[in-house]
């Protein structure tokens, strides 16, 4: 159990600290025209544990949903690799995100 919370504290102190990263260089662009425009809009971002990913897709379903694209076209996509050998095999989930939801232009399908 202490190796499940250490991970959990290391992956929440990464994660604030890319956060603050992100939130500097949001900061440095904000200086720009369209930045200005839309200065008070909300702007989201998601962070995911890959250790925790179990590849059940609904980080797919939930940027489809948000989106509105089209039937058959994802902008998310989960990538499987088995690794190991038997008796230690295991599966590796990764979602691939196309960042792009201002310019929906890109299709991952």
């Amino acid at each position: 159990m202490n190796e499940n919370k250490n991970d959990r504290r290391f992956f929440l102190k990464n994660g604030l600290l890319a956060m603050a990263g992100t939130a500097v260089s949001v900061a440095a662009l904000s200086k720009t025209p369209k930045a200005e425009a839309a200065a008070g809009a909300k702007k989201y971002g998601m962070i995911i544990d890959l250790n925790r990913c179990t590849g059940c897709q609904s980080c797919v379903i939930a940027c489809k949903a948000q989106n509105k694209t089209l039937q058959d076209k994802f902008n998310t996509k989960i990538l499987t690799l088995e690794d190991g050998n038997y008796p230690h095999a295991k599966i590796v989930f990764t979602p691939v995100q196309c960042n792009q939801c201002e310019n929906q232009n890109i299709s991952l399908s």
